[in-house]
């Protein structure tokens, strides 16, 4: 068992602390591959263009994959699936969309043909983890993304039944009446992930890893698998606010933001604007919450505040009157992640009442 930290959180992960450094240590392609995976994300968290170091991690990196390649049974090696998905990552967060398809293609022809032969449950579990990580990534960065696949590979995890107690107790907000069943049922699901975050991280105790993926594999594939179907403008506002809610949960250390929000940041934006027409009828703390999802998305406040809030109910509103913490209580009430969003919510919340 090894553990780690993300924004206070400890999480427990059921891994071989070792395993990484043993495969360092055997395989070329792993050790060359793991050196850029550090170097690209050194970039990525400066806010730097690939660096040349990057780039020669790079260009050790690619003749060994593609030496591993030419064997016919490569498809079964999980690290060259782990590789290609490293560079597929790299393509997507420094937003070259076309190299990010190839590296697509490829994990979804070894996708296909691992298909044929039996994988071990445990490990069967973490490569779909990363897969659909990638996968969630990629839809949420561009629509130029293909998904790997459109299939549901996880069942919806059992939800503890003090989970569903809290929910009840907090008196968390449906939207049922306003969604289809499907996306209601992952609005739902995403509510109970934001109530088990907050669990842990007050009560300072670590969260199970395997829980985690159980529910987070769970809603991105959902979200993904939804990604073809439009509904109308206000369902189509929702579901692009829980998927740039979920990036918001995965931002490096340090930034603002995660990569992949820019787009889905637009995108909500455009989303809100063409819904917000039709929101006469639509509940005002659901349409609060979608506000401050535009917001944490960005990071640049004044560059979407003319644009969002003048014309909508927000100025109307007694919350602009309020204390941060009534807002926080009832933004907590739609999903909200202490963890990750309580430093920025209350920085916008101060932008936003004492702007003129």
């Amino acid at each position: 068992m090894c553990s780690f930290k993300h924004f206070g959180i400890k999480i427990d992960i059921d891994a071989d602390p070792m395993w990484c450094f043993r495969l360092i240590a055997s395989q070329e392609m792993c050790f060359h591959a793991i050196l850029l995976l550090a170097s690209a994300s050194n970039d990525l968290a400066s806010q730097k263009p690939l660096s040349k170091a990057s780039y020669r991690h790079l260009q050790r990196t690619l003749p060994l994959l593609n030496q591993r390649l030419s064997d016919p049974n490569a498809y079964r090696d999980d690290m060259v699936l782990y590789v290609i998905g490293i560079l597929a990552s790299m393509t997507i967060f420094f937003q070259d969309y076309e190299s990010a398809q190839v590296h697509a293609a490829g994990i979804s022809k070894i996708m296909r043909l691992r298909k044929k032969f039996a994988v071990e449950p445990k490990r069967k579990s973490m490569i779909l983890l990363s897969v659909d990580r990638l996968n969630f990534c990629g839809s949420l960065a561009t629509d130029l993304w293909t998904p790997v696949y459109n299939e549901l590979n996880w069942v919806q995890p059992a939800v503890p039944a003090h989970i569903i107690r809290l929910h009840a107790s907090y008196n968390m907000f449906p939207l049922d009446d306003y969604l289809d069943p499907e996306l209601a049922n992952v609005f739902r699901n995403l509510q109970y992930l934001s109530i088990l975050f907050n669990e842990h991280f007050c009560s300072k105790t670590p969260l199970d890893g395997a829980v985690l993926h159980e529910y987070l594999e769970y809603i991105q594939s959902s979200l993904v698998n939804l990604l073809p179907s439009p509904r109308g403008s206000l369902q189509d506002c929702v579901f692009q606010g829980m998927m740039t809610f979920l990036a918001t949960t995965f931002r490096l250390p340090g930034s603002y933001t995660h990569p992949s929000c820019h787009s889905a940041a637009a995108k909500l934006r455009r989303y809100y604007l063409t819904a917000s027409e039709s929101m006469e009828n639509f509940p005002k703390i659901a349409e609060i919450w979608l506000i401050y999802i535009c917001f944490l998305s960005t990071e640049n406040m004044d560059e979407v505040f003319d644009e969002i809030i003048i014309g909508t109910r927000w100025e109307f509103s007694d919350l602009g009157r309020s204390s941060w913490d009534e807002t926080r209580l009832l933004l907590k009430r739609v999903m909200w992640i202490d963890a990750f969003h309580d430093k920025v919510g209350r920085k916008i919340f101060e932008r936003l009442t004492t702007r003129p």
